[in-house]
């Protein structure tokens, strides 16, 4: 395009980087290649570039390891990069067998995890764009090599074209995802359909069939569970968590509940459903303990003869931006998607099933800001299912659901509360229109379906916007300074000295919602929490222009000691604190509070817990 760039290669590629570093100084960029990145953060600690193309996904090994986790931690030194130096980076990952365009790809499901952080990336760090480029692996062999690296240059400079949505959109507008296939470009789009009369799903239903169902004990699975004993009398198999006590044991279990709970309701319910004539079994596994899945699976043979369908619905909520996602909240996402979905494929192996159901999320298309994991976990899914139908080994369908009207919601306030409620009401998928999905489904030839209420545009559109959606703007924002009186704590009033103690005081008071703080206030006496600790230190370094820590603030938890460290960061503070603050960028400001102020209570305290390890 004229313009000389700077590239940042990740990887070898099997080979590939050889022959894209010969094309990208050629054509006048400075290429900087990394093999096996370690530090994250350290890769731009001379600056970023103009372009990053991630290669490690081709170079073998875990899949997981060298796609999702190494774009999670690409994305968390991305977001630690101020707003004007990631202006305009694109990441280009280059991977191959997460697309099925041909019908003859080798597919691998695993790889199909690091669309999570890719899709999600652009709405959750402003300003980078990133695209997944599907190649085939037989192009990756010698011979051929230099020719697809010419096709890769065309996909890796801008181009017109449209994309799935706007913040996801690649390097010309293209989409999250392309597919390079011979001389041609594929890009991946979606077209709403018809499905079959759900009569026709419900014929498919044996009289008194055994259905298994992983996360039986959780909402969706006990409501599936009872519409299917009333639409053909099934005989149910639920699998519960690992923990879960035998059923003769759960009067002792509902006994230590409080009976108006989620939990304790839904027990009542399968207990209901057992006393209405269903022949029941609920059986605990760790999903991915193969070993357990297989036990569950010869228990159920063993109680019923046989099973004749299966419905994967275990899964665990993601949330967190990325920036503050650990390694182990990521995994509790994945795990029951990933090594669940094998560990149950593995323990079915061989029985003639009349459905194989893998309940996914259609943020596997939209993406959603927190749910890098949970589209991660939803596109393993979709291409395992597409895996399934090539093989011809059974029918496996994947269904990416919207949201259901009874998912739990998190919020930081009750404001943000009431409107996800409001929300989930509207436009959230009834009991009922669950089902009624089930059956249409199941009566379809297609291995994924992707679910809206509102129209996948529609839910794209506002995902990728989702900053500027009426549902921040709903987020209660920090109390004004003075609204009560200073509560009565251990220490004196002392009043602030110097100006680094008085822009801490002022924003303690504003975030505290007291009239006044000294410099000798603890932060905890004053009833601080992880989500305020959050808000204090990104007010504070955009006042004061310094790159605090947040766990600063537990290490120095009075007004005097969080100055004291902001003064060993920033030896001479330019300027007036006034000056600083009426200089900070406002719309940056807005957002990177509306990010904290989103996050949930143990989402912040993650945070912190990670910034103590690695300041350990």
């Amino acid at each position: 395009d004229g313009e000389i760039r700077e590239w940042l290669l990740l990887g070898d590629g099997a080979g590939l980087a050889d022959r894209l570093e010969e094309r990208l100084v050629l054509g006048g960029g400075t290429v900087r290649r990394v093999a096996r990145p370690g530090d994250y953060t350290a890769l731009f600690s001379a600056g970023a570039p103009s372009r990053i193309v991630h290669l490690l996904s081709l170079d073998g090994g875990d899949p997981e390891e060298n796609g999702f986790y190494s774009l999670l931690a690409l994305a968390r030194a991305l977001a630690d990069l101020s707003a004007e130096s990631r202006a305009g980076l694109h990441v280009s990952v280059v991977t191959s067998g997460v697309a099925a365009v041909l019908g003859d790809e080798t597919l691998a499901p695993e790889r199909a995890a690091l669309l999570g952080p890719c899709r999600v990336l652009p709405q959750e760090v402003p300003g980078v764009a990133s695209t997944v480029i599907d190649v085939l692996e037989t192009d990756l062999a010698a011979e051929k090599a230099g020719e697809l690296a010419d096709r890769l240059m065309a996909a890796f400079l801008p181009s017109p074209g449209d994309g799935e949505g706007g913040a996801g959109r690649g390097a010309g507008g293209e989409g999250p995802l392309i597919a390079l296939r011979g001389r041609r470009r594929f890009l991946r789009r979606f077209r709403s359909i018809a499905l079959p009369p759900a009569a026709h799903g419900l014929a498919r239903l044996r009289p008194n069939g055994v259905y298994l169902i992983t996360g039986g004990l959780d909402e969706t699975g006990v409501m599936l569970a009872e519409q299917l004993f009333k639409a053909c009398g099934a005989r149910l198999c639920l699998v519960a968590p690992e923990d879960t006590p035998p059923m003769d044991r759960w009067g002792d279990w509902l006994s230590a509940l409080d009976e108006r709970s989620e939990e304790s309701r839904r027990l009542r319910r399968v207990l209901a459903l057992e006393r209405s004539g269903c022949d029941l079994l609920v059986t605990a596994a760790d999903l991915a303990h193969a070993g357990q899945v297989r036990q569950a699976v010869e228990l159920a043979v063993a109680r019923f003869g046989t099973v004749h369908g299966t419905v994967h619905a275990a899964g665990r909520a993601g949330a967190g931006l990325m920036q503050w996602k650990s390694r182990s909240q990521a995994a509790s996402v994945l795990a029951p998607k990933v090594r669940g979905t094998r560990s149950l494929a593995a323990a079915l192996s061989g029985r003639p099933l009349d459905f194989f159901v893998l309940f996914g999320s259609n943020a596997a298309v939209a993406g959603g800001f927190g749910q890098s994991d949970t589209t991660a976990g939803a596109a393993f899914l979709d291409v395992f299912a597409q895996a399934a139908e090539q093989e011809a080994e059974r029918i496996v369908q994947t269904i990416d659901w919207d949201f259901f009207r009874w998912q739990p919601i998190t919020a930081s306030t009750p404001e943000l509360a009431a409107a996800l409620e409001q929300g989930l009401e509207k436009n959230g998928i009834a009991a009922e229109e669950m089902f009624a999905v089930f059956l249409r489904v199941l009566a379809s030839p297609l291995p994924q379906v992707v679910v809206a209420t509102q129209g996948l545009d529609v839910l794209t559109s506002q995902l990728d916007s989702f900053s500027a959606t009426a549902l921040l703007d709903a987020i209660a924002t920090p109390g004004a300074a003075g609204s009560h009186a200073r509560p009565e704590i251990s220490v004196a009033y002392e009043p602030p000295r110097g100006e680094a103690e008085e822009v801490v005081a002022r924003v303690w008071q504003e975030a505290f919602g007291i009239d006044r703080v000294g410099r000798d206030d603890n932060f905890f006496e004053l009833s601080g929490n992880s989500l305020l600790a959050i808000q204090i230190v990104t007010r504070i370094s955009q006042a004061l222009g310094v790159d605090l820590p947040t766990a600063s603030l537990l290490e120095a938890p009075t007004v005097a000691g969080l100055a004291a460290a902001i003064e060993r960061l920033r030896p001479a503070i330019s300027g007036t604190a006034e000056q600083n603050m009426a200089e900070a960028d406002p719309e940056e400001l807005d957002r990177l509070l509306r990010e904290i102020e989103a996050l949930s209570l143990e989402e912040a305290e993650a945070k912190l817990a990670r910034e103590l390890e690695a300041m350990s």
